[in-house]
């Protein structure tokens, strides 16, 4: 048993006691079965991807969604003298110039 003098001994003695006299409780979920099955996130984000640019639809016949919803909320776009108008008609994606291998 420590001393009273020894200050340092009953120091560490009380610093072990003192912090808190109640015991955490812990609670592990690692065993609790998978409520809903993971989707595959990286196919949910390309089918998004896909929603969003309608490559496969027609350019007149596009729904006003995604990225033409966008074009048509900003077009037409005038000077401020109204002089120049520059007006949005469609879009429509080529094969790439280079492949990934040439970049």
């Amino acid at each position: 048993m420590a001393k009273s003098t020894d200050g340092l001994a009953l120091g560490k003695i009380a610093a072990a006691t003192s912090f808190t006299g109640k015991k955490r409780i812990r609670y592990s979920f690692g065993r609790i079965p998978e409520a809903v099955q993971m989707p595959n996130l990286i196919e949910v984000q390309r089918a998004s991807y896909e929603q969003f640019l309608q490559r496969e639809s027609r350019p007149g016949l596009r729904n006003d969604e995604g990225i033409e919803a966008v074009f048509k909320s900003v077009f037409p776009i005038k000077d401020f003298n109204e002089r120049a108008v520059l007006e949005y008609v469609s879009y429509e994606f080529e094969d790439p110039k280079y492949d990934v291998e040439e970049c």
